[in-house]
Parts: C-alpha cells; sequence; structure tokens
C-alpha cells in the first residue's frame, strides 16, 4: 500500500511539473570516463606496479530543469572500474561492476556567449551497492587475489563545466571528481611469491570528464505547433474591430497558459484564438469547464486574440480567460461578438 501510495505521489508530482511553464522535464543519459588510482603498499623486495585503471559509468532517471537555471534530477545506473598491475613481465588486470543511485543539483547561469553556451556547477550524492567478491589468479611472477565486502558507501560528485539548453534537450560537458566518504577501502589486493607480498586497495573514486545529455519530455498539449490563420478567416478577421485588453502584461516565459470558460449559462458560444497570426484553438465551444491553451511566445511583443464565430443563443459571446504566466494568474474577462474580437498583449522580455 505504501509502495502505491509513493507511486502515485511520484506520477501527480512529475505530471504536475511536466505541465508547468517554469519547468521542464527531461530523461538524462549520462556518461563518465576517467582514471582511477590505488592506495599500494611499497616493498622493495616485492615491487608490484601500477598503470592507471579506467572508470566508466551509465546512468539514466529523470530531471527537471527550472526556468534553465536550476536541475534537480533523480539517477541510477552502473559502474565500472578496471584495475591494472604488472611486476616484470607479467601482468594483472581486474574489471569491478556495480550499481549505484542518488540525486543531482546544478546550478546553471545565463549564456556567456552569443552561441548560448552556459556555465555549469552542480554536484551529485547518493549511495554505491558493493557486493562481495574474491578472485585469485596465479601469473607465474605472483600470485593476485583480490576480495570486496558488502557494503553501501555514500558517494559525492561534485563537477564544473558547460551546459547547452536546446528546444529539444540540454547538453552538459563537465569535469567531475567522484568519491567515496568512507574509512575504509572498498576493494582490496594482495599480491604475493613465496614469502614476500605487497597489499593494495581502492575507495574506487576517480577524477574524469562526463558527458550528459537530457531528452526534453513534453506534453501532447505542448508539442502541438501553431497553425497559420486560414486565408477564408483572415478575411473575416482583418474587417472586424479588435479591443485590446487594458493593462499590457510582460513576462519571461516561454509559454503561458490560458485557460478558458464560460462565465455565465452554457449557450452555444463558439470561438477561435490566434497568437501572432497562428491559431492555438480553432472553433472551440466555450463550455463551464475550463479548457487550457498553450501559447508560445516570441521575443518582444506577442498578440493573443480572441475570435467569435457566433453570439450563441444569448448575445453577445462572453467567456472568462485566467492568463497564468509562471506564479502569476490574471483573471481577462472575454466580451466579443461578429463585429469585434478581442486582443492580450503580453511582451515576453522588456516591454518596448
Amino acid at each position: 500500500m505504501k509502495r502505491l501510495i509513493i507511486l502515485l505521489f511520484l506520477e501527480i508530482t512529475c505530471h504536475s511539473l511536466l505541465q508547468a511553464q517554469n519547468w521542464r522535464f527531461h530523461i538524462p543519459l549520462q556518461v563518465d570516463a576517467g582514471a582511477i588510482f590505488n592506495d599500494i603498499e611499497r616493498n622493495p623486495d616485492f615491487t608490484i606496479t601500477q598503470e592507471p585503471g579506467v572508470a566508466m559509468s551509465i546512468n539514466t532517471g529523470a530531471s527537471f530543469l527550472y526556468r534553465k537555471r536550476l536541475q534537480i534530477s533523480a539517477t541510477g545506473g552502473i559502474f565500472l572500474n578496471q584495475y591494472n598491475f604488472y611486476r616484470l613481465q607479467s601482468q594483472y588486470y581486474i574489471a569491478h561492476f556495480s550499481f549505484r543511485s542518488g540525486v543531482h543539483l546544478s546550478y546553471i547561469t545565463k549564456p556567456v556567449n552569443h552561441h548560448g553556451t552556459r556555465l555549469h556547477l552542480g554536484t551529485g550524492v547518493g549511495y554505491s551497492f558493493l557486493g562481495a567478491d574474491s578472485k585469485s589468479k596465479n601469473l607465474g611472477n605472483f600470485t593476485a587475489e583480490t576480495y570486496s565486502i558488502t557494503q553501501t558507501p555514500f558517494y559525492i560528485a561534485p563537477e564544473f563545466g558547460v551546459s547547452q539548453v536546446y528546444e529539444k534537450g540540454i547538453l552538459t560537458l563537465a569535469l567531475t571528481y567522484f568519491f567515496h566518504r568512507t574509512d575504509q577501502n572498498t576493494i582490496y589486493f594482495n599480491f604475493s611469491k613465496e614469502d614476500f607480498q605487497t597489499r593494495a586497495g581502492s575507495k574506487e573514486g576517480y577524477f574524469g570528464l562526463r558527458v550528459r545529455y537530457g531528452f526534453r519530455v513534453r506534453s501532447a498539449e505542448q508539442k502541438k505547433v501553431p497553425k497559420k490563420v486560414p486565408r477564408y478567416l483572415k478575411n473575416n478577421f482583418d474587417e472586424r474591430k479588435t479591443r485590446i485588453h487594458n493593462p499590457v502584461y510582460q513576462t519571461r516565459q516561454e509559454i503561458v497558459k490560458l485557460k478558458i470558460a464560460d462565465n455565465a449559462e452554457e449557450d452555444g458560444d463558439s470561438i477561435s484564438v490566434f497568437v501572432n497570426d497562428s491559431v492555438v484553438l480553432s472553433y472551440y465551444e466555450i463550455m463551464k469547464k475550463p479548457r487550457t491553451v498553450y501559447i508560445p511566445l516570441q521575443k518582444g511583443k506577442n498578440e493573443i486574440v480572441v475570435y467569435a464565430h457566433n453570439e450563441g443563443r444569448i448575445p453577445p459571446n462572453t467567456a472568462t480567460a485566467k492568463l497564468i504566466m509562471g506564479l502569476r494568474r490574471k483573471t481577462v474577462p472575454v466580451n466579443t461578438s461578429l463585429r469585434r474580437n478581442q486582443s492580450i498583449i503580453i511582451y515576453r522580455g522588456a516591454i518596448e
């Protein structure tokens, strides 16, 4: 029952954020590649040399971007660390797989150049899930033993780099340092020959490059591309007078919402809604239940026009519209007829 409640809560939260203008929902795919080193004993009588190991990880999950500035992610995935040791002509290679899961918080600056590049600073925290394992191999010049124990160490992974926000996603390139907050090693090595031995261990931290791309997910309404006003409707449109609503609004949102509902008796009023000469709602019969329309805004001046196709059984054609611009909500009374349109002016950015 608890799992069902948690899943239902997550579904409602994700759906609400997906519908909001301030938030963008992404499915990230993250790949890390770096170098890993081990703590190794120095034994002059039995020297084991290490080469830089290779650390790789692949993660995915869910990510929310707020106003292209603040990013919150929950991810999980697998990581692979490869360790390389050698003595004389004998080499010992071993790979260690495991899983990790955590959350990530990033701050993204405003664009710093004309290409839209943004600086990116973030950190991830979570847990690695390490299983117990042991292996042994005789290499002639020495015998190598590897073992690990079951544990779930806490990790921290700060990162710094650049990001580029696109309409369909967000790309991040960053340098990262991943390390476990633990006093004991997460993997151990023992090398021996006759009466000589050398030990090594690793907390499986690494320094490397992180590449992450978030695939944007949008609702069906948000994906709709406005269509140009048909010619036959454009002629009637231009013949009518247009009453401009006062005041004029200003916002930084790329998309705003317009909720339209009948403010009196449902009498068959039918309207279309245009933004910048494009159709966002066509031949809609106004109902008591609000209809939500997503309005894409271009930079500068935007004009939303409500056009009446009839006046219903009770003239004129009236409705109530709620304009939602991020956290701001404005109520706009709509009063149109077969001779007059009504428009709402919104500036995206500074008002000219």
